[in-house]
């Protein structure tokens, strides 16, 4: 729970749509100076926890009465492996389906693949 603690975000919602504030996050961050190397695994598995947690809250605010299942998951955050877990599991334990890519990565490949597949609908 301490890691989870280490750094946080603000939600807010305006005009209907929900926004995150990282000021929090980054106001945490100890100087370089003063971060011993012990220190940074935890400090970046709580930046990952911060990360996920977010994406869970925006998911709650825009789909939670959706009445739809399933959540696409895309983008360059997905490459990162420990993201690709975590927020996953979030959005599983939300009560959503998460879908993920397998055969296509998400990022600008991912993005190619998509613009050959209009492309070749026209």
């Amino acid at each position: 729970e301490g890691v989870r603690a280490m750094f946080s975000f603000k939600f807010r919602e305006e005009d209907g749509l929900g926004l995150i504030d990282w000021t929090p996050l980054f106001q945490a961050f100890p100087s370089p100076d003063a971060v011993t190397p012990s220190a940074i695994p935890q400090m970046a598995m709580a930046f990952h926890l911060a990360v996920a947690s977010a994406a869970g809250r925006m998911l709650e605010t825009t789909a939670g009465g959706s009445g739809c299942p399933d959540v696409v998951l895309s983008g360059g955050a997905f490459m990162n492996g420990i993201l690709s877990t975590l927020i996953p599991e979030r959005v599983s334990a939300l009560g959503f389906k998460p879908r993920i890519h397998r055969l296509v990565p998400p990022n600008d490949g991912g993005v190619c693949v998509g613009q050959a597949l209009c492309a070749g609908m026209r």
